[in-house]
């Protein structure tokens, strides 16, 4: 107890490190497979739901996108 009252930890939870590791290994380039296998997950819906996409991913896979697509022009 503390000062009198039970005291209640409102922080990060073990599905945010989850979240992160399932990410970084994602962007660092690790298949899913073996993402999959480290984090533990059974199925792909599970996977996604951890496998957060922020802007930046988005922005890169449309820069991708852009180059193949300059190249195709030629």
């Amino acid at each position: 107890m503390y000062g009198g009252q039970w005291y209640q930890y409102k922080g990060l939870t073990p599905h945010d490190f989850r979240r992160s590791a399932v990410r970084n290994m994602t962007q660092a380039g690790v298949s899913q497979a073996e993402a999959m296998s480290i984090s533990g997950d059974k199925t792909d819906a599970i996977f996604r739901r951890y496998d957060i996409v922020d802007v930046s991913r988005k922005r890169a896979a449309m820069d991708k996108v852009g180059a193949f697509a300059a190249r195709q022009v030629r």
